[in-house]
């Protein structure tokens, strides 16, 4: 049993192409309309790392620079 979970997993990563595909196109049809379209998932967790580091630096009262 725990081989054919193996050769399953592995099924499936020999599969990047179709993985990669469906990633894109999932991407393409979420962001269709949108002016910033792909770049908004850069943007959105670059303000989120920001966001997350000044309040936990403030928290645990560090530097940010440290932090």
């Amino acid at each position: 049993m725990f081989k054919l979970a193996l050769l399953d997993i592995y099924g499936g990563l020999k599969k990047i192409q179709f993985w990669n595909y469906m990633a894109w196109q999932e991407i393409i049809i979420r962001y269709r309309r949108s002016v910033l379209g792909p770049f908004w998932i850069t943007a959105s967790t670059a303000i989120y790392v920001v966001s997350i580091s000044i309040v936990f630096s403030t928290l645990f009262s560090q530097d940010i620079k440290h932090y």
